[in-house]
Formats: structure tokens, C-alpha cells, sequence
């Protein structure tokens, strides 16, 4: 079961995001848009499970420090604090499991971050956007989390 945080209404996407990851036996996970790292804890203890590794790109730091205050390693987790639409993607060496959105939730970016990121995917791989309903009013998904692109 997520993690809940005080402040945060429990988000059941977070567990269907860990079941993907090991339904999927992903190695590599890429999220765009750490926050606080609630989707963060969830990728990481179910890549633990798989062996794999998540990378998360923000253009801020973790928020709250959360990484020092989870009850489990994260040492699964790389996370680089850049703008995702500019960060270096050399370092990405293997194809992506599974692709997360969750950071700037406006209809252009999102098309800016698919062009840029979906050469990444491996084949059979998944593409997921969180609160796809604020893209502009453009998305009108059925959930405000993790639907399938």
C-alpha cells in the first residue's frame, strides 16, 4: 500500500504504479517531476523487487528532504535536479520500461516531454501521464492519475 503523507489524499495510483513496475519486471524507470517523491518510494520499493533503477529529473530539489526521512533505501533512485526538456540524455544508456510524468501538466510541455523522451522507450514499454485532466482542458482522462498514453 502508498505511503500516506498528511497532507496528500490517498493517491491509489501510487500501487498501481508499483504493480506495473513489477507486472512489467522493469529495470529501468524514468519520472519526470519528483515533488515530495511519493511516485519516487513507490517506483523505488517495487524496483527493488525487480532490480532495477529509477531516475528522476525535477528542476527542484526533493521537497521536505524526504529522501532522509523514508524508512528504506533509496539507493535504487538517481535523481538529477534539471529542466527534463534540457537535461543531458547521453548518460541514458539502456531503453525505458516505464516513462512518468508528473511535472509541468500543460498540454505543450507534455507534447515537448513525449517527442523528446518516447525514443527512450523499449519496446512493449509504457508511457504514463498523472493529472492528464490539467493539460490546458486538452486531456479529459477518466482517473487524475496514471493514464495510459
Amino acid at each position: 500500500m502508498a505511503e500516506q503523507h498528511p497532507n496528500v489524499p490517498t493517491r491509489h495510483c501510487f500501487d498501481r504504479l508499483g504493480a506495473a513496475v513489477k507486472e512489467m519486471k522493469a529495470k529501468v524507470v524514468l519520472e519526470l517531476g519528483t515533488n515530495y517523491g511519493f511516485s519516487t518510494r513507490e517506483f523505488s520499493k517495487a524496483l527493488r523487487e525487480t532490480g532495477g533503477r529509477l531516475y528522476t529529473v525535477d528542476i527542484n530539489p526533493p521537497i521536505d528532504n524526504w529522501p532522509q526521512k523514508v524508512n528504506f533505501p533509496v539507493d535504487n533512485v538517481t535523481f538529477v535536479q534539471h529542466d527534463c526538456l534540457t537535461v543531458d540524455l547521453a548518460t541514458m544508456k539502456e531503453a525505458v520500461d516505464i516513462l512518468f510524468i508528473d511535472d509541468r501538466h500543460t498540454y505543450r510541455h507534455l507534447l515537448q516531454v513525449l517527442r523528446r523522451y518516447a525514443p527512450l522507450m523499449r519496446e512493449g514499454g509504457r508511457i504514463y501521464v498523472d493529472d492528464p485532466t490539467h493539460c490546458d482542458g486538452v486531456l479529459q482522462g477518466e482517473m487524475n492519475c496514471g493514464a495510459s498514453v
